[in-house]
């Protein structure tokens, strides 16, 4: 991952495979800029470089699980370089749902819900924290350094539907509002961003209502111009986000039926689907 002068400025993207983070590799591509981006999914990944080369990008692609820390930090202390990272954008996450059964509603499986919290949650927050310290102490004097957290408009509210995936973007939407007022005297950003629905394999997956649902390249946009800008936030839809706020001015019942239109469920991704197999074939090999 060796840096060279032609750059002129240096963008990391992690999650960079599908949805909003493909689209980001687009948004931020251009001759001069090199990206280092990151995913699990290695074809899909490449794939989208090749697109964001096309705009003139140097793209750099490694391919790694968030939830190993030692290739995480490893991953952040190469693209951080000599402390000339221009632009960090932690982008990656799953989701799961409450699940239906005999009894009723049961919240997500236990190893969803953990998998909600390393990937979401966890990875963020250690990516983060590892960026800042190591920018601190190698950042070029009066040069400004831009990080981006994807939250989700879910963390403002509890969502029965999935408790943990809730849980999880909200964790990163208090810690990057925390790290924002820490590291402001380093010139140093942090956006936290907030979107509501976006065109994407998770979208895809999600079964109920989608109201106000954008692409991702337009997600993308809105995120470059809030980046650029250092703003603290990036909510959108804003007629959303409004809806929520109103939330706690209800009575509980209320806020229960008010919830009401946004119940879902989420088919399970490849992974949880062997990890469901797997616990099935142990009850079976059991009896």
């Amino acid at each position: 991952m060796a840096q060279t002068t032609d750059c002129t400025r240096r963008v990391a993207v992690t999650g960079a495979s599908g949805g909003i983070g493909a689209a980001l590799l687009k948004a931020y591509a251009a001759p001069g800029t090199r990206i280092y981006a990151c995913a699990r999914n290695r074809d899909n990944l490449e794939a989208n470089a090749r697109t964001a080369r096309l705009y003139g990008a140097d793209v750099v692609c490694e391919t790694f699980d968030v939830r190993d820390d030692a290739k995480l930090i490893d991953w952040i202390d190469r693209v951080v370089g000599d402390g000339d990272l221009d632009v960090l954008l932690i982008n990656q996450g799953v989701s799961a749902s409450a699940q239906t059964t005999e009894k009723g509603l049961m919240p997500e499986a236990t190893a969803d819900m953990l998998r909600e919290i390393d990937v979401n949650a966890r990875a963020d927050l250690l990516a983060v924290n590892e960026a800042v310290r190591k920018m601190i102490k190698r950042k070029v004097p009066g040069h400004h350094f831009q990080v981006g957290m994807v939250s989700s408009m879910a963390s403002f509210t509890g969502l029965p539907s999935s408790p943990g995936y809730s849980a999880s973007k909200a964790c990163v939407r208090v810690f990057g509002q925390a790290m924002r007022r820490l590291v402001a005297e380093h010139n140093i950003g942090v956006t936290v961003i907030c979107p509501g629905f976006v065109v994407s394999p998770m979208s895809e997956r999600f079964v109920g209502g989608k109201p106000l649902m954008v692409t991702a390249d337009v997600a993308a946009h809105r995120i470059r111009e809030a980046m650029d800008a250092n703003r603290a936030t990036c909510v959108f839809p804003k007629i959303l986000r409004w809806g929520i706020a109103l939330l706690p001015l209800l009575p509980e019942a209320l806020q229960a039926i008010a919830l009401k239109p946004f119940d879902f469920s989420v088919i399970p991704d490849a992974e949880t689907q062997a990890m469901q197999d797997k616990t099935n074939n142990n009850r079976t090999d059991a009896s």
